[in-house]
């Protein structure tokens, strides 16, 4: 407050300045003497903003989760590279298949939807185990669809498999 009661607002110049550092910067070249200022700056957008979210998938704890980095020998990170770049290749692939069938969804929530489908062993007498899935939502099962799960898992009590006990 000052002299008349009025409220003040300064700028805190150091904030300011670490923000600043902080901000990420881009050189944009082209050899297009045409275009407008603005015309660079939105094909440049319109590309930019997609990688970002590449490296924020690449960076996510629960999805590919590149960092952090536990290996120290060249061949080690090489490889987990690849992993990590494999990984992401295929949750773009499946994220695309899934928006080309009309369920856009982000990669994070794909991975939910797929997570929240399980299997229970549920064991009713001494010698035979059920495989059963869990109930599936409307979306989780257009996704079961879409991926072909039922291959890899049976459906509601269609298993029994025997189970093997120590004494024979």
């Amino acid at each position: 407050m000052d002299d008349h009661d009025r409220l003040q607002l300064r700028p805190n110049r150091v904030v300011r300045a670490t923000r600043y550092q902080e901000q990420v910067k881009r050189l944009l070249f082209t050899t297009d003497r045409s275009l407008t200022v603005e015309a660079i700056l939105s094909a440049s957008n319109r590309d930019t903003v997609p990688m970002e979210d590449d490296f924020l998938v690449l960076k996510a704890p629960d999805l590919v989760r590149i960092q952090p980095l536990r290996h120290w020998t060249d061949s080690k990170i090489r490889v987990y590279a690849l992993v990590c770049v494999l990984a992401w290749l295929v949750l773009k692939l499946m994220v695309r298949w899934v928006s080309e069938h009309q369920l856009g969804m982000s990669a994070q929530v794909l991975k939910q939807e797929l997570a929240d489908i399980q299997e229970i062993y549920l064991q009713m007498n001494p010698t035979t185990i059920h495989r059963v899935l869990t109930t599936r939502s409307t979306i989780q099962q257009q996704l079961y669809a879409l991926f072909d799960l039922k291959k890899h898992a049976p459906e509601r009590d269609s298993t029994t498999l025997p189970l093997h006990t120590a004494n024979g």
